[in-house]
């Protein structure tokens, strides 16, 4: 029987939907407290775009920009707007994100009620997304926000397909495709919905069987063929940012396996989370990657046995397992090994797993069932408490990486990144601290290196300035502010020939940049003055 007619539905799900919202709200409305954090910097204050506000020339300019590595002109659009509401106030853009999540956690109710007709599982599923400690750090970081609007876009294409299914016609079909495409539009992370329609075909459709998988799968070639445009777009605007990392092939399988398992292991046990979680690069770990090889291999083997009696384990297992693929690090955009906000849609094929797999369990022994209420609603609870916590890390760049430190030291953003707001309120020795440690954990880290010369050299002690800033260009040739800085602490060391080159390095690197021009204008007038 297709799961579009099983009887038993949910005569009014109105206690669902405020029990969910009330949810959501209580644990996330204390986000509007929290202000502008790490990427929000670049998203918005110093966009002049974005800050710019919604106007004509700005909104050209967000369905081309391949700003911050991304084309998502969606997002951008929705940042525009935020400005034109709430100005450059962070508390409204953590509202309107608090809100896509409640939109998100409905949809996805309402989702999984339409496809089973569980109302009770369908709602333990969406209040599990509801208030699941991983999805923190997609709604209480504003610069986050592609992460709610491609899923909302996505969950509403795949109502809108679950309608197709039911009647099907060429709007309709046209209808999931344009939603799929406003969702591609806000985040290419999405480019696996194809699959998961398919997923949803085989459990709870039920339109895929021995006979009848022709018709489901060339259905998805139009969507398949949209996919594949944009993730072209999204490879050559990350490759245009440099963010693609070129980490050995070994390195980067080792560090997939190994993420798969550490975020089961986090949607099971909450602990620990961070807003970075530094890669490996090199390093192969090779008994956690052999320990990674048989779980994954032990859990797919488990759901492709029980497809037939237990279709709901192949479906969550493959939903968690394809949704994360654009994003384990096959192909390594970033440096981070993986990211809390990453699990924002993969995670509910854990939950289905879950629910429908502790239900299984129990079978028809009703007695067990006000059991597993308090279960659940404990569980829940806990998730909730947690998920409080976790958005007090987000207050402020100092408690979300203060956090991040105390999780793992060895983070070399962190203890840059509280360098860097320990140096802008001249809280020298502290940042000189965190910069020394980042530089430790992370040799070659050109933008430490720079920022803890200039500490120097703003202490009169160029001579220790000096050599950061050569190791800095070392590490990274391209860097105006490393030439800059080397440049002008040269003139106060009186080498003024090499003061010179650096300065014109800086401007060839940069040829807009003022302040290697201004040094570069007032050395030149120097020299003439003492020629003369």
């Amino acid at each position: 029987m297709s799961a579009m007619n099983v009887p038993g539905r949910s005569r009014s799900p109105t206690i669902h939907l405020i029990v969910l919202a009330a949810a959501v709200l209580i644990v996330f409305l204390p986000t509007l407290r929290n202000g502008f954090v790490w990427d929000d910097t670049q998203y918005i204050l110093e966009n002049p775009q974005v800050s710019g506000g919604l106007t004509l020339a700005n909104l050209r300019w967000a369905l081309t920009s391949f700003a911050a590595g991304n084309w998502h002109p969606l997002t951008w659009i929705s940042h525009l707007l935020d400005v034109e509401l709430f100005g450059l106030e962070p508390w409204g853009p953590h509202l309107v994100n608090v809100l896509l999540h409640l939109g998100n956690t409905f949809l996805l109710f309402f989702l999984f009620l339409r496809l089973t007709g569980r109302a009770g599982r369908s709602f333990v599923v969406a209040a599990l997304f509801a208030v699941h400690p991983l999805h923190v750090e997609s709604v209480a970081w504003i610069a986050e926000r592609k992460d709610l609007l491609s899923t909302l876009f996505g969950l509403l294409a795949t109502l809108a397909y679950c309608r197709y299914v039911h009647r099907p016609g060429v709007r309709r079909y046209l209808g999931v495709g344009l939603l799929f495409a406003a969702g591609l539009a806000a985040k290419q992370m999405l480019v696996t919905l194809p699959c998961l329609l398919l997923l949803l075909d085989f459990w709870p459709l039920g339109r895929i069987g021995i006979r009848s998988w022709r018709r489901p799968v060339l259905e998805k070639l139009p969507l398949l063929v949209l996919a594949t445009f944009f993730s072209g777009v999204a490879i050559r605007a990350q490759a245009s940012a440099g963010a693609i990392s070129s980490y050995p092939l070994a390195a980067r399988l080792a560090n997939a396996l190994v993420s798969y398992c550490r975020y089961i292991q986090k949607t099971i046990a909450p602990i620990h989370l961070s807003v970075f979680y530094p890669h490996p690069q090199q390093a192969v770990n090779l008994g956690l990657t052999l320990g990674a090889v048989l779980v994954l291999a032990g859990v797919t083997l488990l759901a492709l046995r029980n497809r037939r009696h237990r279709p709901w384990l192949a479906v969550g297992w493959f939903w968690f397992l394809g949704t994360l693929v654009p994003v384990i690090g096959l192909v390594q955009v970033g440096e981070q090994a993986m990211a809390d906000r990453y699990s924002y849609v993969p995670i509910v094929g854990l939950f289905v797993l879950a629910v429908w797999g502790v239900l299984d369990l129990a079978g028809n022994r009703e007695s067990l069932k006000p059991r597993l209420a308090s279960v659940a609603a404990a569980v829940l609870a806990a998730m909730a408490v947690t998920s409080l916590v976790q958005v007090g890390h987000w207050r402020n760049e100092v408690t979300l990486f203060s956090h991040a430190v105390q999780v793992e030291p060895a983070d070399w953003t962190a203890h840059f990144q509280l360098g860097l707001q320990a140096q802008q309120v001249g809280r020298d020795a502290e940042a000189i601290e965190h910069y020394q440690q980042a530089i430790r954990v992370r040799s070659g880290f050109s933008e430490a290196l720079c920022n803890l010369g200039m500490i120097y050299a703003r202490q009169g002690r160029p001579t220790l300035a000096v050599p950061l800033y050569r190791a800095a260009i070392q590490a990274n040739p391209d860097s105006m502010e490393a030439y800059n800085n080397l440049g002008g602490t040269l003139v106060e060391l009186g080498q003024y020939q090499e003061a010179e080159s650096c300065l014109r390095q800086a401007l060839r690197l940069k040829p807009d940049a003022a302040e290697p021009r201004r040094n570069l204008d007032r050395l030149l007038l120097w020299e003439q003055q003492r020629e003369r």
